[in-house]
C-alpha cells in the first residue's frame, strides 16, 4: 500500500490554537474505538492462527483515519502517537506469527506516525527502540525479549512488501532521528556500534539479495540517510569495508541478479557519497601516525584514522574501483552518467587521500570524453580540465596514463577483442585532445604514436581476412553520379583493411591520426609518411599514404586549404609543400600499372585526390589537365574503377561543376585526346578502352561532337590489329558505348512499335467501294476516237536526218538505247537535286553510319562473344539510321547477307546441335535480321525468300525442347517471321508462315505479333 509521506512541508497549519485541539479531540474520537479494538485483538496470541480478517479490517481503518487526520499540522502529538502506537505494539510482539498483510498495514501505521508525530519530536529511546524492533523485523529475525515463536525457526520469511514497508520505517526513522537533533545521543556513542551495525549490514543484504526494484531503491534510500546524514565518519569508517564490499557486490554484473541501470545509478552515487565523506582530503590532512588503543566495551568494533589505515583502506579502495569502472561501456547513459560523477568528485575533493587512484580516474574520465552521448562527453571534458588546471598532478597523470596507453597499442591490437581495440584507440584520441586543449605538446609522445599507429596497422593488416593488398569490388552504380547533385556527394569506403569486424578499429585509427594532425609537427609527419609511400613495398606503403593523407585532414580542418595558405607564413610554405607533394604522389602512383599488389594503394590515390580537390576547391580546375585522365584511366581497371567513380564524383563537387557528367565535357577535348594518343601509339592497355567506354557512359550525348577524331583512331586501331579478339572486343564495345549516346541524340526516328503499325497500315488491304470500281470499268471501256481532219493537218513531217549526234562506230542499238536512258535519268535527277538541297547528316549520324559499315568485316569472326556484340550493336545503330533512307538502305545491302549467313550457316556444329555460344549468336543475328526488315520495309521484300528458304530446311528449330537457349531462339525466330511479314514478303512465303502457325508448330501464346500481322494485313484468322 502507497502512504503519502506527512511532513511540515505538506501539512496545513491551523492559525488558531483551539482549532487543533478541537480536530485532536475529533481525531481521538475516531481513533480511540479502533485502538482500543486492535489492542483487544492484538494481545490474544490465538487470533494469529484462527481468522485475521477482522483485525486486518481495523488496521486499514486504523490507516485510514491516521492518513486523514495527519494532513493537519500537530494534531497528533507524541503523547497521541504513543497511545495509537501502544496496540500495534502487540502485533510486533508476535510478528514471527503474524501474516505479512497483517504486518505490512501495521508498519504502515507506523510509518504515518514517524512521518507525522515523531517527524521532530522522537525521542533517544523511543528512536533506540524502533532501529531494533525495524532491524529484526527487516531480518525477519525474533526480536530480543519478545513473544516466542510458534515455529522452530528462528527467522521467519516475509515477503518483499513487508520489507519494503519495514525499510521505509527506517528511512522515516532516520529523517526523524536527523530533524530532531538527536542522532548523536543515538548513534554517538561507542556502546550504540553493534545496534548500528546490525542495521547496516541488514540494509545491505537485503539490497544484494533483493529482487525487486522498489525494494532495492528504498534499501538505497535507507543507507544513504542512515550513513551520510546521521552517523559521524568515525562510525562510518568502522563498518566503510562492509559497506563498500556489498554495494560493490550489488554494482557489478551478476549472472543470478539482474540490476535495473536506475538502481545501479543510484548505488554509485551513495558509493561516491561515502567516499568522499570518508576520504575528503581536508578531513584526512592531519591524520596522526599512531593512536592509543581504545578501551571500554566495544571498543574493538572502532577503527581509527591514521596513515597506516588510510594508505591500507586507499588500497583496497583501488581495486573496488577497478571493478565498478568496468561499467564504463555500460549501455544506459544514467549509469555511465553515475561513474562519470563519481570520478570527478573523488578528483576534486579526495585526490591526495586516493592519490594511488588518481590514474584509474583521470583514464575513465578521458574514456567517457569519447562517449557517444554528448551530455556526458562535454561533462567528462570539463571535468578533466578543470581537474588538471587546479592539480598538476592530474595533468602529470594524464601525461603518464596516454605514454603508457600508447605503449601498450600494439599489445592491445594482437587480441582478438575488437571492442578492446576499440577503446584502446578512443582513450588515446581522447587523451591527445585533452592535452591539446592544456596546450601540453610533446614531440616524443606524438611521434612514439605514430610509430605505434604503423606498427598496429600494420598487424591488423596480417590478420585473417585483412589482406589490404587486395580489395573486393565495390558496388557503386554510375547513375548515382549523371544527374545534379543534391548537396550530397558518393564516400570512400574502407580501403585500407577491409574486413567487416575491423571497420570499427579502422575508424577509430582514423579519428586519432586526424587528432595527431592538429599537432605542431603534424606537417613534418605527414612529409615523412609520403615519401615512405614512394619507396616502400606493401603493406607499408599503403599504410603510410592512408596516415598522411589522414593527418592532413586533421591539419586542415573544416577549413580550405586555400583559406589556411594565405595566413601565418611562417607555417604555410610547410603546408603548400606538403600538398604538393601529396599531389604529385598520388598522380605519379595512379599512373604505374595496375597490379594486385598496389591496387590498394590506388584506391587510397584517388582518395587523396579527392581530397585535395575538396581542401582546394574551385581553384582545383587550374589542375584538372595534369590530375583528371590519371583518375579516368582506373575507370578501366578492374577493383578500382568504382574508387574512381567516387573520386569524380568528390572532384566534380569540389570543382563546382554540377555532377561528374559536366565535369567530363567540360574536360572532353583534354581527355579523349590523351586516350587517342595511347590508341595511335598503340599502347594496348585495356585501361584505355574500358575508361573511354565508362567515360562515354557517364558523359552522354553531350559528348558526341568530340568523338569524330578518337573514333578515327579506334577505326584505325581495328584495322591494324583486327586479329587481336579481346582487343577487337574492347574496341567494338567503345563503339558500342559512342553508339548508345549517338542514338541517344537523335531524335527524328520512329520506335519499334510505330513502326510495326506504319508498315501494317502501309500494307493492309485498301477496301473498293462502288465508284471506284465504277470508275476503273470506264476505263477499261474507253473507245479511242477517230482522228479528225485538223489531227491529220496537224502532223510534223518526217525528219530527214538522224536525232542526237552521230552514232560511234562499233556500238550497237541496244547499246546506244541505254546511254540514251541514261543520259535522261541523270538529266532528271540533276534537275531534283538543284530543286532539292540536300542536308548533310549531324556527326551523330555519321558516327553511326561509320561504325555500322565495319560490322560486316568483322562478323565472320570465330569469337562468339566478339558476333554478338557486333550483330547487338548492328541491331541498336539500325533504328536512328533509317531516319535517312538513302544512306540507310545501302547499308542494308552490306550487312544483310552475312547476318543471314551468321544466322543460318555460321556454326560448327548441325543447326539442331548448337551449343550455347552458337545458340547467342543466332539469336542476336535474328534480332538484327527482325529490325532491317521492320525499318527497311518493301526493300527486303525479295531477300526474305533466302531466309525463309533457309528456315525452312532448319525446319527441326520448332520442334526444339528444353534449355532456356533454345526457347529464347525459338521466339527471337518467331520474332524475325514477324518481320518478314511486315516487310511485304512474298506470297509463298506468307503462306508458309500461315501453315507454320496453322499447324501449331509454333507456341501458341507467344506470337500475338505474328498473328497480328497476318491478321491485318492478309486478313489471315488463325
Amino acid at each position: 500500500m502507497d502512504i503519502p509521506k506527512a511532513s511540515s512541508s505538506s501539512q496545513s497549519q491551523p492559525q488558531l490554537v483551539s482549532e487543533v485541539d478541537v480536530l485532536r479531540k475529533k481525531a481521538f474520537q475516531d481513533l480511540q474505538p479502533i485502538c482500543v479494538a486492535i489492542s483487544q485483538l492484538a494481545a490474544k496470541p490465538q487470533i494469529y492462527h484462527d481468522s485475521t480478517k477482522e483485525l486486518q479490517q481495523y488496521l486499514e481503518t486504523l490507516l485510514n483515519v491516521l492518513q486523514t487526520h495527519s494532513r493537519h499540522y500537530g494534531v497528533i502529538n507524541n503523547h497521541f502517537a504513543d497511545y495509537i502506537f501502544f496496540p500495534l505494539s502487540h502485533i510486533f510482539r508476535h510478528r514471527q506469527d503474524v501474516p505479512d498483510r497483517i504486518m505490512e498495514l501495521t508498519l504502515d501505521c507506523l510509518h504515518a506516525l514517524l512521518c507525522s508525530a515523531w517527524d521532530r519530536g522522537a525521542t533517544v529511546e523511543l528512536a533506540k527502540q524502533l532501529l531494533i524492533l525495524l532491524t529484526f523485523t527487516v531480518e525477519g529475525a525474533e526480536t530480543p525479549g519478545g513473544a516466542p515463536a510458534s515455529t522452530a525457526n528462528s527467522k521467519k520469511e516475509i515477503s518483499e512488501e513487508t520489507r519494503t514497508a519495514a525499510i521505509r520505517c527506517c528511512f522515516a526513522l532516520f529523517k526523524s532521528i536527523d530533524k530532531s537533533g538527536i542522532k548523536d545521543k543515538v548513534f554517538g556513542s561507542i556502546e550504540a556500534l553493534p545496534s548500528v551495525g546490525h542495521t547496516v549490514v541488514t540494509l545491505l543484504g537485503v539490497l544484494v539479495t533483493a529482487q525487486g526494484s522498489d525494494l532495492q531503491i528504498m534499501s538505497l534510500e535507507a543507507l544513504e540517510v542512515l550513513v551520510c546524514d546521521c552517523l559521524e565518519v568515525d562510525a562510518v569508517v568502522s563498518f566503510l569495508p562492509g559497506i563498500v564490499s556489498q554495494l560493490c557486490k550489488f554494482i557489478l554484473p551478476n549472472s543470478k541478479y539482474r540490476r535495473p541501470f536506475r538502481n545501479l545509478a543510484a548505488a554509485i552515487k551513495l558509493l561516491k557519497r561515502i567516499l568522499c565523506r570518508v576520504f575528503d582530503d581536508v578531513e584526512n590532512s592531519e591524520l596522526p601516525d599512531a593512536v592509543g588503543k581504545s578501551e571500554g566495551k566495544n571498543a574493538e568494533m572502532r577503527v581509527d584514522r591514521t596513515k597506516a589505515w588510510l594508505k591500507a583502506t586507499a588500497g583496497q579502495i583501488k581495486m573496488a574501483l577497478e571493478g565498478i569502472f568496468r561499467l564504463r561501456s555500460h549501455a544506459k547513459p544514467a549509469v555511465r552518467l553515475a561513474l562519470l560523477e563519481l570520478s570527478r568528485d573523488l578528483l576534486d575533493t579526495c585526490s591526495t587521500s586516493l592519490s594511488n587512484c588518481v590514474g584509474i580516474l583521470v583514464e575513465t574520465l578521458v574514456i567517457l570524453v569519447g562517449d557517444q552521448d554528448e551530455d556526458i562527453s562535454q561533462k567528462a571534458d570539463n571535468a578533466l580540465l578543470y581537474a588538471a588546471g587546479v592539480n598538476n598532478e592530474v595533468k602529470g597523470t594524464l601525461v603518464e596514463a596516454i605514454h603508457s596507453w600508447i605503449l601498450s597499442l600494439t599489445r592491445v591490437i594482437e587480441s582478438n577483442d575488437e571492442a578492446a581495440k576499440v577503446a584502446a584507440v578512443q582513450r588515446i584520441n581522447a587523451g591527445i585532445q585533452l592535452l591539446s586543449s592544456l596546450d601540453v605538446d610533446s614531440e616524443i609522445l606524438q611521434d612514439l604514436l605514430n610509430q605505434n599507429v604503423q606498427q598496429s596497422l600494420r598487424i591488423l593488416s596480417h590478420e585473417k581476412g585483412a589482406q589490404i593488398s587486395q580489395i573486393s569490388p565495390y558496388d557503386v552504380s554510375t547513375d548515382l553520379i549523371l544527374s545534379d547533385r543534391k548537396n550530397k556527394t558518393l564516400e570512400f569506403p574502407e580501403v585500407l583493411l577491409r574486413h567487416q569486424s575491423q571497420t570499427d578499429t579502422l575508424g577509430s585509427f582514423r579519428s586519432l591520426v586526424q587528432q595527431l594532425g592538429k599537432s605542431p609537427n603534424a606537417l613534418s609527419i605527414a612529409e615523412q609518411q609520403l615519401q615512405v609511400a614512394t619507396r616502400a613495398q606493401a603493406p607499408e606503403n599503403s599504410i603510410s599514404l592512408w596516415i598522411a593523407v589522414n593527418m592532413m585532414r586533421g591539419v586542415v580542418g573544416d577549413d580550405s586549404l586555400m583559406d589556411i595558405l594565405d595566413f601565418d607564413m611562417g607555417s604555410s610554405a610547410l603546408q603548400r609543400r606538403v600538398t604538393d607533394e601529396m599531389l604529385t604522389v598520388s598522380v605519379d602512383l595512379l599512373s604505374r600499372p595496375s597490379n594486385a599488389e598496389n591496387v590498394t594503394l590506388q584506391a587510397l590515390s584517388l582518395e587523396a585526390l579527392s581530397f585535395i580537390a575538396k581542401t582546394y576547391g574551385t581553384p582545383f580546375r587550374n589542375t584538372l589537365s595534369e590530375t583528371l585522365y590519371p583518375v579516368v584511366h582506373h575507370l578501366g581497371t578492374p577493383h578500382t574503377d568504382q574508387y574512381a567513380i567516387i573520386a569524380l564524383d568528390q572532384i566534380a563537387s569540389a570543382c563546382g561543376y554540377s555532377s561528374a557528367r559536366e565535369l567530363l565535357v567540360s574536360n572532353a577535348d583534354y581527355l579523349l585526346n590523351a586516350i587517342a594518343l595511347k590508341l595511335t601509339l598503340a599502347e594496348l592497355e585495356p585501361q584505355a578502352p574500358l575508361a573511354l567506354r565508362m567515360i562515354i557512359k557517364i558523359a552522354g550525348p553531350a559528348i558526341v561532337p568530340y568523338l569524330d577524331d578518337l573514333v578515327q583512331a579506334v577505326f584505325e586501331t581495328l584495322d591494324s590489329f583486327h586479329g587481336y579478339e579481346k582487343l577487337t572486343t574492347l574496341m567494338f564495345g567503345v563503339l558500342e558505348a559512342t553508339s548508345e549516346e549517338a542514338r541517344k541524340a537523335i531524335k527524328d526516328y520512329p520506335s519499334e512499335n510505330e513502326i510495326v503499325t506504319k508498315r501494317i497500315e502501309e500494307l493492309k488491304p485498301k477496301p473498293i467501294t462502288e465508284d471506284d470500281f465504277l470508275a476503273s470499268l470506264d476505263d477499261v471501256l474507253k473507245v479511242r476516237p477517230d482522228p479528225t481532219d485538223e489531227d491529220v493537218l496537224n502532223l510534223e513531217p518526217t525528219p530527214q536526218k538522224p536525232w542526237g549526234k552521230p552514232k560511234e562506230p562499233g556500238v550497237s542499238l541496244e547499246e546506244e538505247e541505254d546511254e540514251s536512258n541514261e543520259l535522261t535519268t541523270t538529266d532528271d535527277s540533276s534537275k531534283q537535286l538543284a530543286e532539292v538541297k540536300v542536308t548533310p547528316p549531324s556527326s551523330a549520324y555519321t558516327l553511326l553510319q561509320k561504325t555500322s559499315l565495319l560490322i560486316p568485316n568483322h562478323l565472320t569472326t570465330p569469337s562468339p562473344p566478339l558476333r554478338i556484340l557486333l550483330l547487338n550493336l548492328l541491331t541498336l545503330t539500325i533504328p536512328p539510321l533509317s531516319s535517312r533512307e538513302d544512306d540507310f538502305l545501302p547499308l542494308i545491302h552490306q550487312t544483310w547477307d552475312i547476318t543471314v549467313y551468321t544466322l543460318l550457316y555460321s556454326q560448327t556444329s548441325s543447326f539442331g546441335e548448337a551449343d550455347n555460344n552458337d545458340i547467342n549468336v543466332k539469336i542476336a543475328a535474328a534480332k538484327a535480321l527482325k529490325t532491317m526488315c521492320l525499318y527497311a520495309g518493301t526493300f527486303v521484300r525479295g531477300r526474305c525468300i533466302k531466309v525463309w528458304e533457309g528456315l525452312k530446311k532448319k525446319g527441326g528449330v520448332w520442334e526444339w525442347s528444353g534449355g532456356r537457349g533454345r526457347e529464347r531462339l525459338r521466339l527471337e525466330l518467331e520474332g524475325l517471321l514477324e518481320g518478314m511479314v511486315l516487310a511485304g514478303a512474298e506470297e509463298d512465303v506468307v503462306g508458309g508462315i500461315v501453315e507454320l502457325v496453322g499447324k501449331g508448330r509454333i507456341a501458341s501464346g507467344k506470337v500475338e505479333g505474328l498473328r497480328r500481322a497476318l491478321r491485318e494485313i492478309g486478313g489471315w484468322v488463325i
